[in-house]
């Protein structure tokens, strides 16, 4: 029988949609506070030279300036996401840079004019050394090293084996390989990043930054300053404008505006312009991908071998965990008993990498999948056949031991197929117009924080006013409107009975974080345990009153009443104000939910990730004009299994997110970096080509709801996932059109004349 709810599975807008729709959200960039000084920073113009000495005295002497610093302020500490991996980043550089834009300095000013004019008048002496740029020449033997110690410019390797990959390829009636490339593209949230520092006159720290965790970054601050976690306060403004992952990790401004402030002895702020966002913070890691598949007569997949090289940049940050997830979501979309997987993070003289939507998994399938298609070709199989044929079920182990306790993938290829017409265009499209289809998987939550717990506070006041506090970040994304409707469902009041207390370290408890994709699943469940202990308390006082037992009294639509009998109960104002009156203490429920999965063995590459496993599938219906290459999406349908949807408004939302953000990394999104400077050639939004709205296509979007025992109420992840599949289903949609495989992304009109002109000539 399904179960009725009050609140979650019906469409709501997200709770702070008025205030943002009328212009009255306070963002990071609209803050301010007295006697605030503005912070600039000063990068390398050089990919790789060594600093041999950084004179400030002129910058020091101008009129409003009223500090400088460089790395002997920064106690020489290196930081990093998994400081039990490797860490090699500094807030300042002290010996060389490694990148163009490089932080060397940085000043603090009475407005930005003269922080900017202060820049100009530090002086650096550069050794310029050798560069390379592309993480394949990196590793040859005499490449220029950019770090000590790492071997090659190999920060990280991994070299897995499950099953029997000799026996899986002999087993194998027809063999592939194919050699793939993905590019680097950043995240363009709409608000640049920003922070202000201040601290207080006995030398406590508070700072407003637009952050998807505080976890990390309050640990790094109190690295580089020497200044205990106790004695910072991180505050998250009401609003922030995006973050994809850009903003899950500590950025240099981070850093450098609290190393400002404490030498200023005033508030700084350092906010990043357009072309900093663009060019000097994180990016989604370039992957070179050979991939080698064995397969079935009949689509059976029998074995992987694959060897990725992934570009990490000048540092490593997250550059090894990107690898990892690499190699782990290689296998975990369909069914591959025999696998080999050889990983390396690579250092080169560019921008850093980092976690970005989809955190490792968008690069390893557009390699699969494409070539799950030319597979499917050359054994004459529908490419819907050999998906379904290798899809995972609930209950199944993948080879690398990930536990999908619920998995509809099959369901999700079956109901993209039946809502775009698979079956009746595929081959029977006009010409220059295909389509194309792809799978995905993603986790519902990584447990990369050991030790820590996911605890939210449910408090309920005399006026019956429910608050949930909680670590969980809201960048956008609507994850304070989900919290808040798993808890007035487990109440049983409405969602404007909730307000939610987030952003404050004082105030909150700490969490890991909004990111990989964990706040439903676990703070979710946090929320849920929270709101429960709180409705336990209060049907322990209802119960006495009633002379009833607590496990026969129901609380839905703001009564609670004896089960079978709804005219025997009270309001939930009354049952509050009994409670007030016999305990005369607030009621406080607290919530304490630990995933249930190890922390991931990052080198052996085996066991869970997560403790849920998301599952999709799209199809792409495009239009290829022969003349010019240009490709138009028509049509883009996406199918997700994200368990119990809480909100079907809002998955709606993210789904046709990702679909934007997976159309741009298939087409058009691509940071330019010049092969012989290291210069990248476009730094906005004028020349980095993100999709407008007039470039969507239809997007049709389909909820598969599998009912996940690990997550409240079923929930799993919704919205990260889903920019995995649209690439590879648009690089299948072109070839259907045209009949050219594109291996590289983005798929331009140049790369499609080329290959047209290629074709024609052969």
């Amino acid at each position: 029988m399904e179960k009725y709810y009050n609140v979650i599975g019906k469409p709501r807008p997200l709770i702070d949609a008025s205030i943002k729709a009328t212009g009255q959200g306070m963002y990071g960039a609209d803050m301010a506070i007295p006697n605030m000084l503005w912070g600039k920073i000063l990068r390398s113009p050089y990919p790789h030279a060594k600093i041999l000495n950084i004179n400030t005295d002129k910058a020091k002497k101008l009129r409003g300036v009223k500090a400088v610093i460089t790395s002997d302020d920064a106690l020489g500490a290196k930081y990093g996401p998994f400081p039990e991996i490797k860490v090699d980043k500094r807030a300042l550089t002290s010996d060389k840079a490694r990148y163009i834009g490089d932080e060397i300095a940085a000043v603090a000013a009475i407005d930005e004019d003269v922080a900017e004019e202060a820049l100009d008048l530090i002086e650096v002496d550069y050794e310029i050394l050798p560069s390379v740029f592309d993480p394949e020449k990196a590793i040859e033997p005499g490449a220029p090293l950019i770090h000590e110690g790492s071997e090659r410019n190999i920060s990280l390797k991994y070299d897995w084996h499950f099953g029997d990959i000799e026996k899986g390829f002999s087993q194998s009636d027809y063999i592939r390989e194919d050699r793939f490339v993905t590019q680097k593209v950043t995240h363009s949230p709409m608000e640049t990043s920003s922070a202000i520092a201040s601290f207080d006159p006995d030398g406590r720290l508070t700072m407003w930054i637009c952050t998807q965790d505080f976890y990390f970054l309050r640990r790094d601050i109190s690295a580089v300053l020497g200044l205990e976690e106790s004695k910072i306060r991180l505050i998250k403004p009401p609003c922030v404008g995006g973050g994809f992952g850009n903003r899950a990790e500590t950025g240099e401004y981070v850093l450098i505006a609290p190393l400002l402030a404490r030498k200023a002895g005033k508030p700084v702020k350092v906010s990043y312009t357009r072309e900093e966002q663009t060019c000097y913070s994180r990016c989604r890691h370039p992957m070179v991908i050979e991939l080698k598949t064995g397969v079935k007569k009949d689509g059976t997949l029998m074995a992987y071998d694959a060897r990725l090289i992934s570009n990490t940049g000048g540092y490593n940050t997250y550059g090894v965990v990107a690898t990892y997830l690499s190699g782990s979501f290689l296998i975990a979309t369909y069914k591959v008993p025999n696998v080999r997987y050889d990983g390396a993070c690579v250092y080169t003289n560019t921008t850093i990498g980092g976690a970005m939507r989809g955190h490792g998994a968008l690069q390893p399938r557009f390699a699969c999948d494409s070539q799950l298609d030319m597979i499917a070709e050359e054994l004459g199989l529908d490419p819907l056949e050999i998906r379904i044929k290798n899809a995972y079920h609930s209950g199944d182990v993948s080879a690398n031991k990930f536990h999908f306790q619920t998995c509809g993938m099959e369901e999700c290829l079956k109901q993209v197929a039946e809502k775009s017409h698979w079956e009746k265009k595929r081959g029977n499209l006009p010409p220059f117009r295909g389509i194309g289809m792809a799978g995905c998987c993603f986790l519902s939550g990584g447990n990369i924080n050991p030790g820590i717990t996911f605890s939210p506070i449910v408090k309920i006041y005399y006026d019956e006013a429910v608050s949930l506090i909680t670590g969980a970040t809201d960048i956008g994304q609507g994850c304070n409107t989900t919290l808040a409707a798993i808890t007035a469902e487990e109440l049983g009041v409405g969602m404007e009975d909730i307000r939610v207390i987030a952003g404050d370290t004082d105030i909150n408890p700490i969490e890991p974080g909004s990111y990989s994709s964990r706040v439903t699943v676990f703070s979710g469940n946090g929320a849920k345990m929270a709101a429960s202990d709180a409705k336990r308390q209060i049907l322990e006082v209802v119960a006495e009153a009633m002379e009833a037992n607590p496990e026969d009294l129901v609380s839905r639509d703001r009564r609670i009443y004896v089960k079978g009998d709804p005219g025997r109960g009270m309001t939930f104002s009354q049952a509050i104000s009994l409670c007030y009156e016999k305990k005369k203490l607030p009621i406080i429920g607290k919530g304490h939910y630990v995933p249930l999965v190890p922390f991931p063995n990052f080198l052996g590459g085996e066991g869970d990730l997560s403790p849920a496993y998301s599952f999709g599938a799209s199809v792409a219906e495009v239009e290829v004009d022969p003349e010019t290459g240009k490709v138009k999406v028509l049509n883009f349908y996406m199918a997700h299994d994200c368990g119990f949807v809480i909100n079907p408004l809002a998955v709606a939302g993210q789904l046709e997110g990702s679909t934007h953000m997976g159309l741009g990394y298939a087409l058009s999104e691509n940071i330019g970096v010049d092969d012989q400077t290291g210069q990248i050639m476009n730094t906005g939004f004028l020349d980095y080509k993100i999709l407008l709205a007039p470039d969507m296509p239809k997007v049709q979007t389909i909820a598969v709801e599998t009912i996940d025992p690990n997550g409240p109420f079923g929930a799993k992840e919704a919205g990260e996932g889903t920019t995995i599949s649209p690439a590879p289903a648009i690089a299948n949609a072109i070839y259907d059109a045209i009949g050219v495989r594109i291996k590289e992304l983005p798929i331009t009109p140049e790369k499609i004349l080329k290959a047209l002109e290629e074709k024609g000539s052969k």
